[in-house]
């Protein structure tokens, strides 16, 4: 088998990578000539870590140490150590991928944000991202832009007197019925529920009046 140097060929290894998956994909290859699960786990543990290797040393180390495992025959395919290989997720990202991913999606919550613009920040590739981004938030990149959307239009709602219409595009929602569905998903009320207890209008009407000093002194004249 030919070693690749790590980062100088990550290119050549995905290109290879791709080609060995297309051809196991082949309906018309023999199935006496179909590949080993060691195999298959050891191409997969490859690819993982040029993904990784960006951004995430440790993690494309953990993966190339997996495949020589599996390669000198210390995993046994369908053994324990095999499912370890397959199933162990990507390592979560790195505080300054966190930091630089939240920040760009604060800033443009108005636009339509994707899922790959999130990736190319953090430097991996889109798939990579989505499962490291869930490992790390507990929520997938798109149900986090939403759940922001919701808090940035909760933010307008109980500040502004503007129209839900209008919050509803400030907030990236395609209309004010966009907002409403996800709004009472999230929230557990409608917009206009919320602003009622949470609006302007709300402090004024839960403020009871007190007339002022000059009035009292007046009305005490008067009298």
């Amino acid at each position: 088998m030919e070693i690749l140097p790590v980062g100088s060929t990550v290119d050549r290894s995905h290109a290879r990578a791709a080609a060995m998956g297309a051809a196991w994909a082949d309906p018309s290859r023999p199935a006496d000539r179909a590949p080993a699960p060691a195999l298959i786990s050891i191409v997969r543990l490859l690819h993982d870590a040029g993904q990784a290797l960006p951004a995430n040393r440790d993690e494309a180390r953990r993966c190339i140490e997996k495949a020589a495992a599996l390669v000198r025959g210390e995993l046994a395919p369908g053994g324990p150590g095999a499912d370890t290989a397959r199933s162990t997720g990507p390592t979560p990202l790195a505080p300054w991928q966190v930091a630089r991913v939240t920040a760009f999606v604060d800033a443009n919550l108005s636009c339509r944000i994707r899922v790959d613009s999130l990736a190319a920040l953090a430097r991996l590739s889109a798939s990579y991202f989505s499962r490291a981004f869930h490992a790390t938030v507990g929520a997938s990149p798109n149900a986090y832009v939403i759940r922001r959307r919701i808090a940035r239009a909760q933010e307008l709602i109980s500040l502004t007197g503007k129209p839900l219409s209008e919050i509803a595009l400030d907030c990236g929602f395609a209309d004010q019925a966009h907002l409403c569905r996800h709004f009472r998903r999230i929230v557990g009320a409608s917009p206009s529920a919320w602003r009622r207890l949470h609006g302007p209008a709300a402090e004024t009407v839960a403020r009871p009046h007190r007339p002022n000093r000059g009035t009292l002194e007046r009305s005490a004249v008067t009298e």
